[in-house]
């Protein structure tokens, strides 16, 4: 994730991300037991983009991502839009099987987002992790 200062609380940040699953029309209540401590993590992840600043929730429930200095350059610095699922979304997901998990979470993130899925295996792990986090999140739904 991105490495900046602190911008907000930690309650600041658990709020924003209430906030974006509520526009997002996110519904968190579908978890299984024994997938809460999953979610719990992605909440972690996606709650610290929001308190370094790394990741932003606009009015319109879209997310804004800053890609942290630890990818390469070409990438470190680039502020991606993150839109909600769509049919094209669905369609790409579609298109792997059940265990190839990971190739599914990209597919759909590039749908989501317009970049290429190439473009997110150059990311860092922190990076890649908040892509596949968030289209988790939207999945569940």
């Amino acid at each position: 994730m991105n490495e900046k200062n602190e911008v907000m609380s930690e309650e600041l940040a658990e709020k924003e991300f209430e906030r974006w699953v509520n526009l997002a029309n996110i519904d968190l209540s579908g978890y299984a037991e024994d997938e809460v401590v999953a979610f719990l993590k992605i909440k972690k992840r996606i709650s610290n983009a929001f308190k370094n600043g790394s990741l932003f929730v606009n009015d319109d429930g879209t997310l804004e991502y800053e890609v942290s200095q630890a990818s390469p350059a070409g990438y470190a610095g680039d502020k991606v839009k993150i839109s909600g699922l769509n049919g094209r979304a669905w369609l790409a997901a579609d298109k792997y099987k059940s265990e190839e998990q990971i190739h599914k979470l990209i597919a759909v993130a590039s749908a989501i987002t317009g970049k290429d899925t190439g473009w997110f295996a150059n990311l860092a792990s922190g990076d890649f992790l908040i892509f596949t986090n968030i289209v988790s999140l939207f999945m569940n739904t």
